[in-house]
């Protein structure tokens, strides 16, 4: 296979590629975790900062601020990925499919919509 190959132009080794992912894994590692306990933190002083004295709850700890974040993204979010496709997905469409509508439907779809508007638009 010539995509790994040494004297490929401006192709990095095979042991340069590995140490790239590496760092970016232990990268994403470090930046995960600094979110896990900032998140917590925040969530800690917020909740401790105003709902003891509004409505009389117990303070919070660490790992319970941590527990309540979890809980919240279960009960609004969910778990799923949310990127590209999303739409597409819900609705049943691939982008593909979507794009080939639009081309044979939409586009003349939305001339029609757009000149029956602006002659509405041009009546006194």
């Amino acid at each position: 296979m010539t995509f790994f190959r040494h004297d490929y132009p401006g192709m990095p080794s095979p042991r340069h590629r590995a140490g790239g992912i590496a760092r970016h894994i232990v990268g994403a590692i470090v930046v995960g975790s600094l979110f896990f306990f900032v998140f917590g933190y925040v969530v800690q002083f917020l909740w401790n900062g105003v709902m003891p004295a509004i409505f009389g709850v117990a303070h919070l700890t660490f790992w319970r601020a941590i527990g309540l974040l979890l809980l919240a993204r279960i009960l609004v979010g969910g778990f799923h990925p949310r990127h590209g496709g999303h739409w597409g997905r819900r609705h049943g469409l691939t982008r593909r499919q979507y794009e080939d509508w639009w081309r044979d439907v939409g586009h003349q779809s939305f001339q029609d919509y757009s000149s029956a508007h602006a002659e509405e638009g041009k009546r006194p």
